[in-house]
């Protein structure tokens, strides 16, 4: 019987942002298994946003400031700020997460960002989900 197990994505920091590595090469830690798709799926979502809301105090622009689309996120991230948080963000400044977060707000985070924490694989019953070379990463 498959077993469905939640990983931390693992990320890397280059000079200037942090960079998500592709799963299929760099497996983060083991946070939970599951027998049941939906159930991973559902705890997936919960430590996403457990995850987003932990970055109090990290500054955004190392999410986004390597991406194609750059300046359109940004155009997001200010009005966010604007609209939830009543602050005004410029972009030839750093700027951080709030200290405090809903998980609506995490939610929305994620999305303008495209961004995730943890990611479901699925194992057989002979597949060892934590034997994976273990790389100097950044998990959240």
């Amino acid at each position: 019987m498959a077993k469905y197990v939640i990983h931390k994505v693992s990320f890397f920091f280059t000079d200037d942002s942090l960079i998500i590595l592709p799963e299929e090469e760099v497996r983060g830690s083991v946070v939970a298994t599951f027998n049941n798709l939906d159930e991973a799926k559902a705890e997936k979502e919960k430590q996403d946003i457990i995850s987003m809301k932990k970055l109090s105090g990290f500054d955004v622009k190392q999410f986004y400031y390597e991406e194609d689309n750059q300046q359109k996120v940004f155009e997001e991230l200010k009005k966010f700020y604007l609209s939830d948080f009543n602050l005004e963000i410029s972009e030839d400044e750093h700027f951080n997460f709030p200290d405090t977060i809903s998980e609506e707000q995490a939610k929305k985070f994620m999305e303008i960002l495209n961004v995730k924490f943890h990611y479901i694989m699925e194992y057989e019953d002979d597949e060892d989900p934590a034997d994976f070379e273990d790389y100097d990463q950044i998990e959240f």
